[in-house]
């Protein structure tokens, strides 16, 4: 049966502001620190808000949440995509909903409050993200698993909630196995044992290195066991340190240069990782490519640092 989507994204949704601040003082009172990735349920965002907007010069405001992110990579090289996830209704959702590309956007439910993201980039060096999730909350009942399972992959970044883990957690049994699945942990605060039901009938898992620890308890190697014991594919975005490919064979290491961070642009990797593996390339070749694509994106704000088809080409050439 012909697919309509080549891929489509489930996941928390959110507006994210991009800003930048010269000095992490400004903003170490409230309890942050550099590298940061935290949640924030119970605080005022009006604190953090009104500091940026005194201290720091906004830089970008973008459909927010990793999975959309890495959508908008597979759009941009003409990938046929759609999100699923909830918005709510108010400002925010409208200016969500403004700035994407073509994206399918039918089945974005509208209901109560939108989450927002704060990524904070220091002058020089550094970054920390603030989320506030948002209280529109995704149900069994809200979910076309027909829509689902109109595309070739699903990519999937956890839901904040328990219902939404639910509908997470049973995607297989309701999509069938004609349909690929991907998650991004994206720095969720699972506990291990839900983050292994979340695992089940999933093909690729990506997460990054300083969240390995928190997934499970035990040496790497043993923690890489475990997770491949419910996947085809482990990716580990080592930031600086590069990126490593884990599959029941064996594994593969990709470093980049000196002074390169992957983990600036976590998403774009992602993205190409998966656009590569739908076009047929194996793992390792993915990977490379993918990593190599995703350095270009370095220093970016916005769907403008997205690696073009031409740039992917000539990285296509190399040996």
């Amino acid at each position: 049966m012909e697919k309509s989507f080549d891929v489509i994204a489930l996941g928390p949704l959110a507006l994210e502001y991009v800003y930048e601040i010269s000095d992490p003082a400004y903003v170490a009172d409230l309890g942050l620190r550099e590298g940061d990735d935290v949640i924030w349920r119970d605080r005022d965002q009006w604190l953090l808000r009104d500091r940026l907007m005194i201290f720091g010069e906004l830089k970008a405001v973008n459909p927010g949440a990793a999975a959309v992110s890495t959508l908008r990579v597979l759009t941009a090289l003409d990938f046929r995509t759609a999100i699923v996830g909830t918005l709510g209704r108010d400002r925010e959702a409208e200016e969500f909903i403004r700035s994407l590309g073509r994206e399918d956007t039918t089945r974005i439910v509208r209901k109560g409050r939108t989450g927002i993201v704060y990524h904070i980039i220091l002058r020089g060096g550094g970054r920390f993200r603030v989320v506030f999730p948002g209280d529109s909350l995704l149900s069994k009942e809200e979910l076309d698993c027909g829509f689902l399972a109109r595309s070739r992959w699903i990519h999937m970044v956890p839901f904040l909630d328990r219902k939404g883990l639910e509908v997470q957690r049973d995607l297989r049994a309701k999509v069938g196995e004609g349909v690929g699945l991907s998650l991004d942990y994206d720095s969720a605060p699972l506990e291990p044992g839900a983050l292994l039901q979340l695992l089940q009938g999933v093909e690729i898992f990506f997460a990054r290195e300083r969240d390995l620890g928190f997934l499970m308890a035990g040496e790497e190697r043993e923690v890489v066991g475990r997770i491949l014991r419910k996947v085809k594919v482990l990716v580990i975005n080592r930031s600086k340190g590069g990126v490593s490919l884990h599959v029941p064979g064996g594994d593969f290491h990709f470093k980049p240069q000196e002074g390169e961070d992957l983990g600036e642009v976590h998403d774009v990797l992602v993205g190409l990782f998966l656009a590569h593996h739908l076009s047929g390339y194996p793992p390792q070749k993915a990977l490379e490519r993918a990593a190599r694509g995703a350095l270009l994106a370095v220093g970016g704000h916005g769907p403008e640092r997205y690696p073009k088809p031409e740039e992917l080409k000539e990285i296509e050439a190399l040996p």
